[in-house]
């Protein structure tokens, strides 16, 4: 009896872990297909390069056997206003060929670009481009500006798409079910 009831629980722990697994492994599958349509979405809407909100939109943590749960998150660092199709103007000058006529911008993917006209860019410390806009009189007045950053984005997306959790998470009920 004795021989039994320890055969019996050693195969309840193997179907147990062999469940835990096949969840574990559902919840890491949704937690990508989650990020990659947040990308999609967020890409097609912004005016952002692809590349860069795959870069800072990530799973931060995946499931395991002990914890079935994922998390995905977006970095909060504000991304450059420049990095947005920013275009310097020209316009023609009573005494010179040529003079500043501010910064044209486009943040919506599909939107009408944005014309900045006290802003101009500039190459900042690191390197990379920035658009400013002067805060008054001299020459270290001014202040670069940025957009959202990639994290509010995908919270944004997130609060705004219950719908494509749904279809995720009925997804996911698919996948449980295949692995019985």
């Amino acid at each position: 009896m004795s021989n039994e009831l320890d055969q019996l629980s050693t195969d309840l722990r193997k179907i147990i872990s062999e469940q835990n697994r096949h969840l574990r492994d559902a919840v890491n599958e949704s937690a990508d297909d989650i990020r990659q349509k947040g990308v999609q979405r967020i890409a097609g809407t912004i005016n952002l390069p692809r590349s860069y909100i795959e870069d800072r939109l990530f799973v931060s943590r995946r499931a395991t056997q002990r914890t079935l749960e994922a998390a995905i998150h977006g970095l909060d660092r504000p991304v450059l206003l420049a990095r947005f199709d920013a275009k310097q103007k020209y316009t023609t000058g009573k005494t010179v060929p040529q003079k500043n006529a501010g910064v044209g911008v486009r943040v919506k993917a599909s939107g009408s670009e944005k014309h900045m006209r006290s802003a101009f860019l500039l190459v900042l410390k690191n390197g990379a481009l920035g658009l400013a806009t002067r805060e008054g009189k001299g020459r270290g007045n001014y202040r670069v500006r940025h957009g959202p950053s990639v994290g509010q984005l995908w919270r944004a997306y997130i609060n705004d798409n219950d719908d494509a959790l749904d279809d995720v998470a009925e997804r996911f009920m698919k996948r449980l079910a295949a692995y019985d």
